[in-house]
């Protein structure tokens, strides 16, 4: 993991027993010798009596500690988390989180599967969805969210279900919860997506971007799993991440339904 260099800006005397630590790119304010297990996923000092102060610009007796994103790509399983920008990530990992605990305290078995984001067919929203309707009312023009720089994974939904089933059959650990990522060794940019869809249509539209590393609040404009352990399991998926957004566009050409049913 590759740790970020820090600041640190005493305004006055900091309290007795101070400490600063990186956590991946987030910095942690942790006083009277707490510290925590896992930010933001697991946000529980092992001393009780610490103070933890965990945000975008905290202030605290004098001393203010920058925050900054986490960079650990492929992103592992056991990756500490970044403090959530997003209302659908976190509702995710508060279900990961009672999920685990119900397995820990009755022994259930669970598998917790963390997907990149899925392309095929009956795909009804994202960026293909997106894209394709709006060539569809101006070829001539496709205004973009963000520079167009976000770096994405993708997954087939085919390669998905047959990596859930390979799982569940191959990875069975009682009384536990599982995770498992699931996605490509790959990534693309959005401007690759869209070069792929407009070539597919034969239309060179003209792109203007909103700008910014973000296309919206809550979104990462860098996504890349590190999907190993379902690599160890005999899984891999069979299509490239071109493949399954033109295999996307290719159902939506096929099924107007779809983009009359979302309007």
């Amino acid at each position: 993991m590759t740790l970020s260099a820090y600041s640190v800006e005493p305004s006055g005397g900091g309290p007795a027993g101070l400490n600063v630590e990186p956590f991946g790119k987030f910095f942690v304010y942790v006083a009277r010798g707490g510290r925590i297990c896992s930010y933001n996923y697991c946000l529980s000092a092992l001393d009780e009596t610490a103070a933890i102060c965990i945000c975008n610009v905290c202030s605290n007796e004098g001393f203010i500690v920058r925050l900054h994103h986490a960079t650990v790509f492929p992103t592992p399983e056991d990756a500490p988390f970044p403090v959530q920008t997003s209302l659908y990530g976190a509702s995710k990992l508060a279900g990961e989180g009672l999920i685990s605990a119900y397995c820990e305290g009755f022994g259930f078995s669970a598998w917790i599967f963390r997907f990149v984001s899925i392309l095929g067919e009956r795909y009804t929203h994202g960026h293909v969805f997106d894209f394709y309707k709006r060539l569809l009312d101006d070829p001539t023009h496709l205004h973009v969210l963000g520079n167009g720089k976000q770096r994405k994974s993708y997954l087939y939904v085919q390669d998905c279900v047959d990596a859930i089933f390979t799982a569940i059959e191959r990875g069975r650990v009682e009384g536990k919860a599982v995770i498992l990522n699931l996605g490509t060794d790959e990534y693309c940019e959005v401007t690759d997506s869209i070069g792929w869809i407009t070539g597919a249509l034969g239309i060179t539209p003209r792109l203007t971007f909103a700008g910014g590393d973000r296309g919206w609040i809550g979104d990462s404009p860098f996504i890349l799993l590190d999907c190993s352990r379902m690599r160890r399991l005999g899984w891999a998926p069979t299509l490239t991440i071109r493949e399954g957004i033109l295999r996307t566009l290719a159902y939506l050409r096929a099924n107007p339904w779809v983009l009359e049913a979302r309007t």
